[in-house]
């Protein structure tokens, strides 16, 4: 048998590929799709080859999405702690920051209290953002990355089935 036969009946196929990349002609293929198993190794046979390149490079694009949300959640939080005005000087006079810490000190009896929002900003713009902190801000970046790529691939497949 060729490389392009049908492995069922062996006539010469237009290349589509079950997910388990046994090959099959059209006609073979709806027929495999209509029972759901490949005939050759009983794994589903409802993907075809494009559907199996388009679930890889649509891993890849998750993948990618999760990446670029990490990073940049990383590389923005201690901008966006200094645009605030938790500085590694203190808290900026006339900042969001300092309206916090004033609310938060009128809430707590004239004091910051340890622990809370306020302190953890604080100390985060004074000394850096610990290892853990990093970590939680990729997890988060991560996650929002793959819901933001997720958006996507939904509106794009809707549209593309509004097209067929």
């Amino acid at each position: 048998m060729a490389y392009r036969d049908c492995q069922l009946c062996a006539r010469l196929s237009d290349h589509c590929y079950t997910f388990c990349s046994h090959h099959f002609c059209e006609s073979c293929l709806r027929a495999i799709h209509r029972n759901g198993k490949c005939p050759i190794c009983g794994l589903s046979a409802k993907s075809s080859g494009k559907d199996t390149v388009d679930e890889i490079l649509k891993g890849l694009g998750y993948g990618l999405a999760a990446i670029a949300g990490a990073v940049g959640f990383v590389v923005a939080a201690p901008v966006v702690l200094r645009a605030v005005g938790f500085t590694s000087a203190g808290i900026a006079a006339g900042s969001m920051a300092a309206g916090m810490m004033s609310s938060a000190a009128i809430a707590n009896g004239g004091a910051v209290a340890a622990g809370s929002v306020v302190a953890v900003l604080q100390s985060a713009g004074a000394a850096g953002i610990g290892a853990a902190a990093t970590a939680g801000l990729a997890g988060a970046g991560a996650a929002v990355g793959v819901g933001v790529a997720k958006v996507i691939d939904t509106v794009t497949e809707e549209e593309d089935d509004k097209n067929e």
